[in-house]
């Protein structure tokens, strides 16, 4: 398992197995994810209190620029890895950010979440190879945005209400994606009732 193209850090590549006498945490993150920028303070507490134990690597798909970009307006020494190529991403699949793996001095996976469930005690647990009892966060991975909601295409107009869906990312798009919905299908899927409202009157 490889980290490639890595800023804020001695190289610009690393590997599993550089760290393993640590705790690795793996965030993936974006610019455009609020929770994500949100978590970043809560992971440096964490890296700075861990220090000699804990190696945080949070991984984007963003390009460089946008990333240097970034960078120049909220800074951070976490170590940053560019991953165009969804090669860990791939590793650990997921829909939702923040997306948060956590791996012992073992090279073994003891927890799938999101950052603010990873608190001090969870991390400290690791450290010392004790077992953590968490919820995992399970994406729904299958979920396709593109396909009809109703069970027949023969309508014109066309509402439907759920439940919340586990798992499935929260969003609203009013162009109807790049499918056969194009331009003719508003989802806003796990939203507040009151964004239907903002869509509706804009």
């Amino acid at each position: 398992m490889e980290f490639k193209s890595v800023l804020n850090y001695a190289d610009t590549s690393a590997k599993l197995s550089d760290f393993n006498s640590k705790v690795v945490l793996i965030d993936f993150w974006a610019t455009w994810c609020g929770p994500c920028i949100k978590s970043m303070t809560h992971l440096e507490d964490l890296q700075t209190q861990f220090k000699d134990d804990l190696m945080v690597m949070i991984v984007t798909n963003e390009d460089k620029t946008r990333i240097q970009k970034f960078l120049s307006k909220r800074s951070t020494k976490l170590p940053i890895t560019i991953d165009t190529e969804r090669k860990l991403n791939n590793l650990f699949p997921h829909r939702i950010i923040p997306h948060t793996v956590v791996i012992d001095k073992e090279g073994v996976v003891k927890l799938v979440s999101s950052p603010k469930q990873v608190s001090s005690e969870v991390i400290a647990k690791i450290i010392k190879g004790l077992e953590v009892s968490l919820p995992e966060k399970k994406d729904v991975l299958s979920f396709d945005y593109s396909k009809p909601l109703a069970p027949d295409n023969d309508f014109s107009i066309y509402h439907t209400i759920t439940s919340y869906k586990q798992g499935v990312a929260g969003m609203s798009n009013v162009t109807g994606g790049n499918g056969e919905f194009k331009n003719r299908r508003i989802l806003a899927t796990n939203v507040p009732p009151t964004k239907f409202f903002e869509i509706a009157y804009q």
